[in-house]
């Protein structure tokens, strides 16, 4: 069972670069009607976890300086439901970039006000993955559409989103208080277990120094917690 579950869980990782290099060769109809039924979907999911916020808004609120995060769907796997929803509003700046008559005036704005709502969604989630991400995106978009009208839009979106996350979601404001305050607690050494950033940062650390140790032939996978201690 506990095989089967990380299975789900990674298994996307490796199939999803194989379904993009399949979306080349279909027409862009199809590409737009695949991307509408995810809107659907996670709309819907959206709204769940909306809800779940609304109905335990100040619980939830103060477990984000713990390190905790709203459940979501996809197993509660909040990183890879981020890539998710970070994959449909990339395929929304597409339908908008691209120059076609597919979308109407209508669709443009729909898909104006869906981007904006994931993005703010995204805050509410406050997942570092998925903010990241969202920003490197937008800001590909606004460089590839630098001289459109739409550059205008999308910039925005690109300024205005934090101020409002950070003055209405605290879920938002107190992710960055918990990251600043692991950041501090790390670099002076300190290890807290349960902390989602350290561990991150000893492990990069102790590779560091493995490799230099070992530099030509590196170190067993059996040989690895030996090493490291």
């Amino acid at each position: 069972q506990q095989w089967l579950i990380i299975i789900q869980h990674k298994a996307p990782l490796l199939i999803i670069p194989l379904c993009c290099t399949v979306l080349i060769t279909i027409d862009l109809q199809s590409c737009r009607k695949l991307i509408y039924l995810a809107v659907i979907t996670t709309l819907i999911s959206m709204g769940k976890t909306i809800g779940y916020y609304v109905m335990n808004a100040q619980d939830i609120s103060r477990s984000y300086l713990q390190a905790k995060v709203l459940p979501v769907d996809m197993s509660n796997d909040h990183v890879r439901y981020a890539w998710l929803l970070l994959i449909v509003f990339t395929g929304l700046l597409h339908l908008l970039m691209t120059e076609n008559k597919l979308v109407s005036r209508f669709e443009k704005k729909g898909i104006l006000l869906y981007l904006f709502f994931s993005a703010v969604f995204l805050h509410l989630l406050a997942s570092k993955t998925g903010i990241l991400g969202l920003y490197l995106v937008i800001g590909l978009a606004i460089v590839f559409q630098i001289r459109s009208r739409l550059s205008i839009w999308i910039a925005g979106i690109f300024v205005i989103t934090p101020f409002i996350a950070w003055f209405i979601l605290p879920t938002f404001r107190n992710r960055l208080k918990f990251v600043w305050w692991d950041f501090q607690h790390y670099s002076r050494g300190g290890y807290t277990e349960g902390l989602s950033d350290t561990p991150r940062i000893l492990s990069l650390q102790a590779g560091k120094d493995l490799v230099k140790e070992n530099p030509l032939w590196g170190t067993g996978f059996g040989d690895l917690k030996q090493a490291t201690l």
